[in-house]
């Protein structure tokens, strides 16, 4: 992913950045917009030196199906979720 600037945005997939939210030790969330529609979401990534171990990988993706799952207005709502073209994981979030 190429650094954040205010004149060159940076893209997830068809989500446009806007800033960083916050960031652990697995990942990074940052506040984005879908380029169609215009959603706002916290748009959480796995940070380039987790995602090429398989485990950490398929337990971010299987995080995403179990709160997709609940449906519970108690849990936060899971728009999209996947793997880019550069095998970059994302959740979309409320």
């Amino acid at each position: 992913m190429q650094p954040l600037t205010p004149s060159h945005p940076t893209r997830v997939d068809r989500y446009v950045i806007e800033r960083e939210l916050g960031r652990g030790g697995f990942g990074a969330v940052y506040r984005a917009r879908h380029s169609v529609i215009g959603r706002v979401v916290a748009l959480k990534l796995l940070l380039p030196e987790r995602s090429t171990t398989p485990t950490v990988l398929e337990r971010f993706l299987r995080e995403a199906r179990a709160i997709g799952a609940v449906g519970s207005p108690h849990i936060i709502e899971i728009y999209d979720a996947g793997l880019t073209e550069s095998g970059e994981a994302f959740l979309a979030m409320e």
